[in-house]
């Protein structure tokens, strides 16, 4: 989250998101492939990814991401502390 701390909006690119039903099927291939991991594992992914994810700027048809300095330290900062 506080990679994104610095990052202004009116800095950032809005990145087109994929239409609805296309993020229906990304999640419903992701649940069939969680179910056969550790649930453990999963969770613990989740709790990890669940801040990482809010402190994104987005609506339901884009995402914001920064300019790519910024963008390089939050997906660095974004891989430790899933590999955590």
């Amino acid at each position: 989250k506080s990679a994104y701390a610095d990052v202004a909006r009116s800095s950032s690119c809005n990145v087109p998101l994929p239409p609805t039903d296309a993020l229906r099927v990304a999640a419903s291939a992701w649940d069939a492939a969680a179910a056969s991991v550790d649930p453990a594992s999963v969770a613990a992914a989740a709790r990890v990814a669940r801040p990482l994810l809010s402190a994104v700027v987005r609506n339901e048809e884009a995402i914001c991401l920064p300019p790519l300095p910024a963008f390089e330290t939050a997906a660095l900062a974004t891989a430790d502390a899933l590999a955590s």
